[in-house]
């Protein structure tokens, strides 16, 4: 049996009380092979018994029985045996393994005060202190068990969140991944057949050129609603993207490069050391980010422009600068097809790993810049 499968069990056993019933019962039908066991006592241990299964139930209610048992021994119904001490440390084990200390607490109170102040008349006597203490004893070996009981279990509960925690979150960050890189082609095949339908001279080329940009466009909006249900987990940096293995600083910004070369753009681009990288998380977030980067330039860029990309950093921060010219805003009618997503998630991914991205427009330039953290996490490939 694998780990897991021995937490989940662990996890089970400690929301029910089965073993701690199954046990009373075995210790049950050992009393009955006592010479001194009557029926009496049997109908006693049975209602000692009877505050375990309470416990997960009604744990306020498990403090009940005793007080009956202490009634019916002041009647003269009957006597109780040694093995009843067991079952009362049972319950105080799955008591305290179930966070019910105060209750814990309070049956080990009463059966103390049944075990030697009800049934001993007309009280405790000198030698009656060895018991005392040996019974004790019992109670503090069934409390220390079940507070290290307890520990493991919210051990295992806490790993088991953990792990299922970090799975939904890989899935919501691979998914935006997928979505920021789909985006960025469905872009450019779009505004590559906004472009054909602009210059060509054939209905039969412009209709059909028109047909793919709508459903490049429609591909888009699409995505960006599933997205839209998808983004709405908070999750950290650490928990969505840290154990990613994703292509370094400079491999982003070169992809990126072609890209827009491919789509008829003039760039100049600094050249990044290939030996530079930073923390995974930090690289993965970035790496989201400039997809979104790239696909805004290729959307609201005017054609054939000049795109700017440089590379500056000192002892804390590496920076990146994007800068090139916006359309105007009557061309940018027919090609904003998107839910404004995409700066609000390029923001969010650079916080996630303390980066910050600023954007800003002046007389139709538009600047991005994206400042990474690289103080403590700067290493070579």
């Amino acid at each position: 049996m694998d780990r897991q499968s021995v937490g989940q069990l662990l996890l089970r056993v400690a929301g029910h009380a089965r073993a701690e019933m199954l046990l009373a019962v075995v210790i049950i039908a050992v009393s009955l092979l006592s010479p001194t066991a009557t029926f009496s006592a049997v109908v006693i241990e049975l209602l000692i018994a009877f505050t375990i299964p309470l416990l997960p139930a009604r744990g306020n209610f498990a403090v009940f029985p005793l007080p009956f048992v202490a009634i019916l021994i002041l009647a003269g119904f009957g006597n109780h045996l040694l093995l009843s001490g067991l079952i009362v440390c049972l319950s105080i084990h799955y008591a305290i393994a179930s966070g019910r200390c105060m209750i814990a607490a309070i049956i080990a109170m009463q059966w103390i005060v049944i075990a030697y102040g009800v049934v001993l008349h007309p009280g405790p006597i000198v030698l009656n202190i060895s018991s005392i203490i040996f019974e004790f004893c019992l109670l503090g070996i069934a409390a220390g068990s079940g507070y290290l009981r307890m520990q493991i279990v919210a051990q295992v509960r806490h790993r088991d969140e953990a792990q299922e925690r970090v799975k939904q979150a890989l899935q919501v960050g691979l998914s935006q991944y997928l979505h920021d890189s789909l985006a960025r082609s469905l872009t450019m095949i779009t505004v590559q057949a906004e472009d054909i339908e602009e210059i060509s001279v054939d209905p039969v080329a412009q209709r059909s050129s028109r047909m793919i940009a709508e459903t490049g466009r429609t591909a888009i909006k699409d995505l960006h609603e599933l997205m839209q249900q998808l983004v709405e987990a908070d999750f950290s940096a650490t928990a969505t993207i840290d154990g990613w293995n994703t292509a370094s600083i400079n491999e982003t910004i070169i992809s990126s490069v072609y890209l827009l070369e491919s789509a008829g753009f003039d760039v100049e681009c600094d050249k990044i050391s290939p030996t530079i990288r930073v923390d995974t998380a930090i690289e993965t977030a970035f790496s989201l980010a400039f997809n979104e980067v790239t696909a805004n330039i290729v959307k609201h860029a005017l054609r054939r422009s000049k795109v700017v990309i440089t590379a500056t950093g000192d002892n804390e921060n590496l920076f990146i600068h994007v800068v090139n010219e916006c359309r105007t805003s009557n061309s940018l009618s027919r090609r904003s097809a998107g839910s404004g997503m995409g700066l609000k998630n390029m923001k969010r991914k650079m916080r996630e790993v303390g980066g910050i991205i600023s954007t800003s427009s002046v007389s139709s330039i538009w600047h991005v810049t994206v400042t990474l953290p690289v103080k403590s996490v700067m290493k070579d490939v």
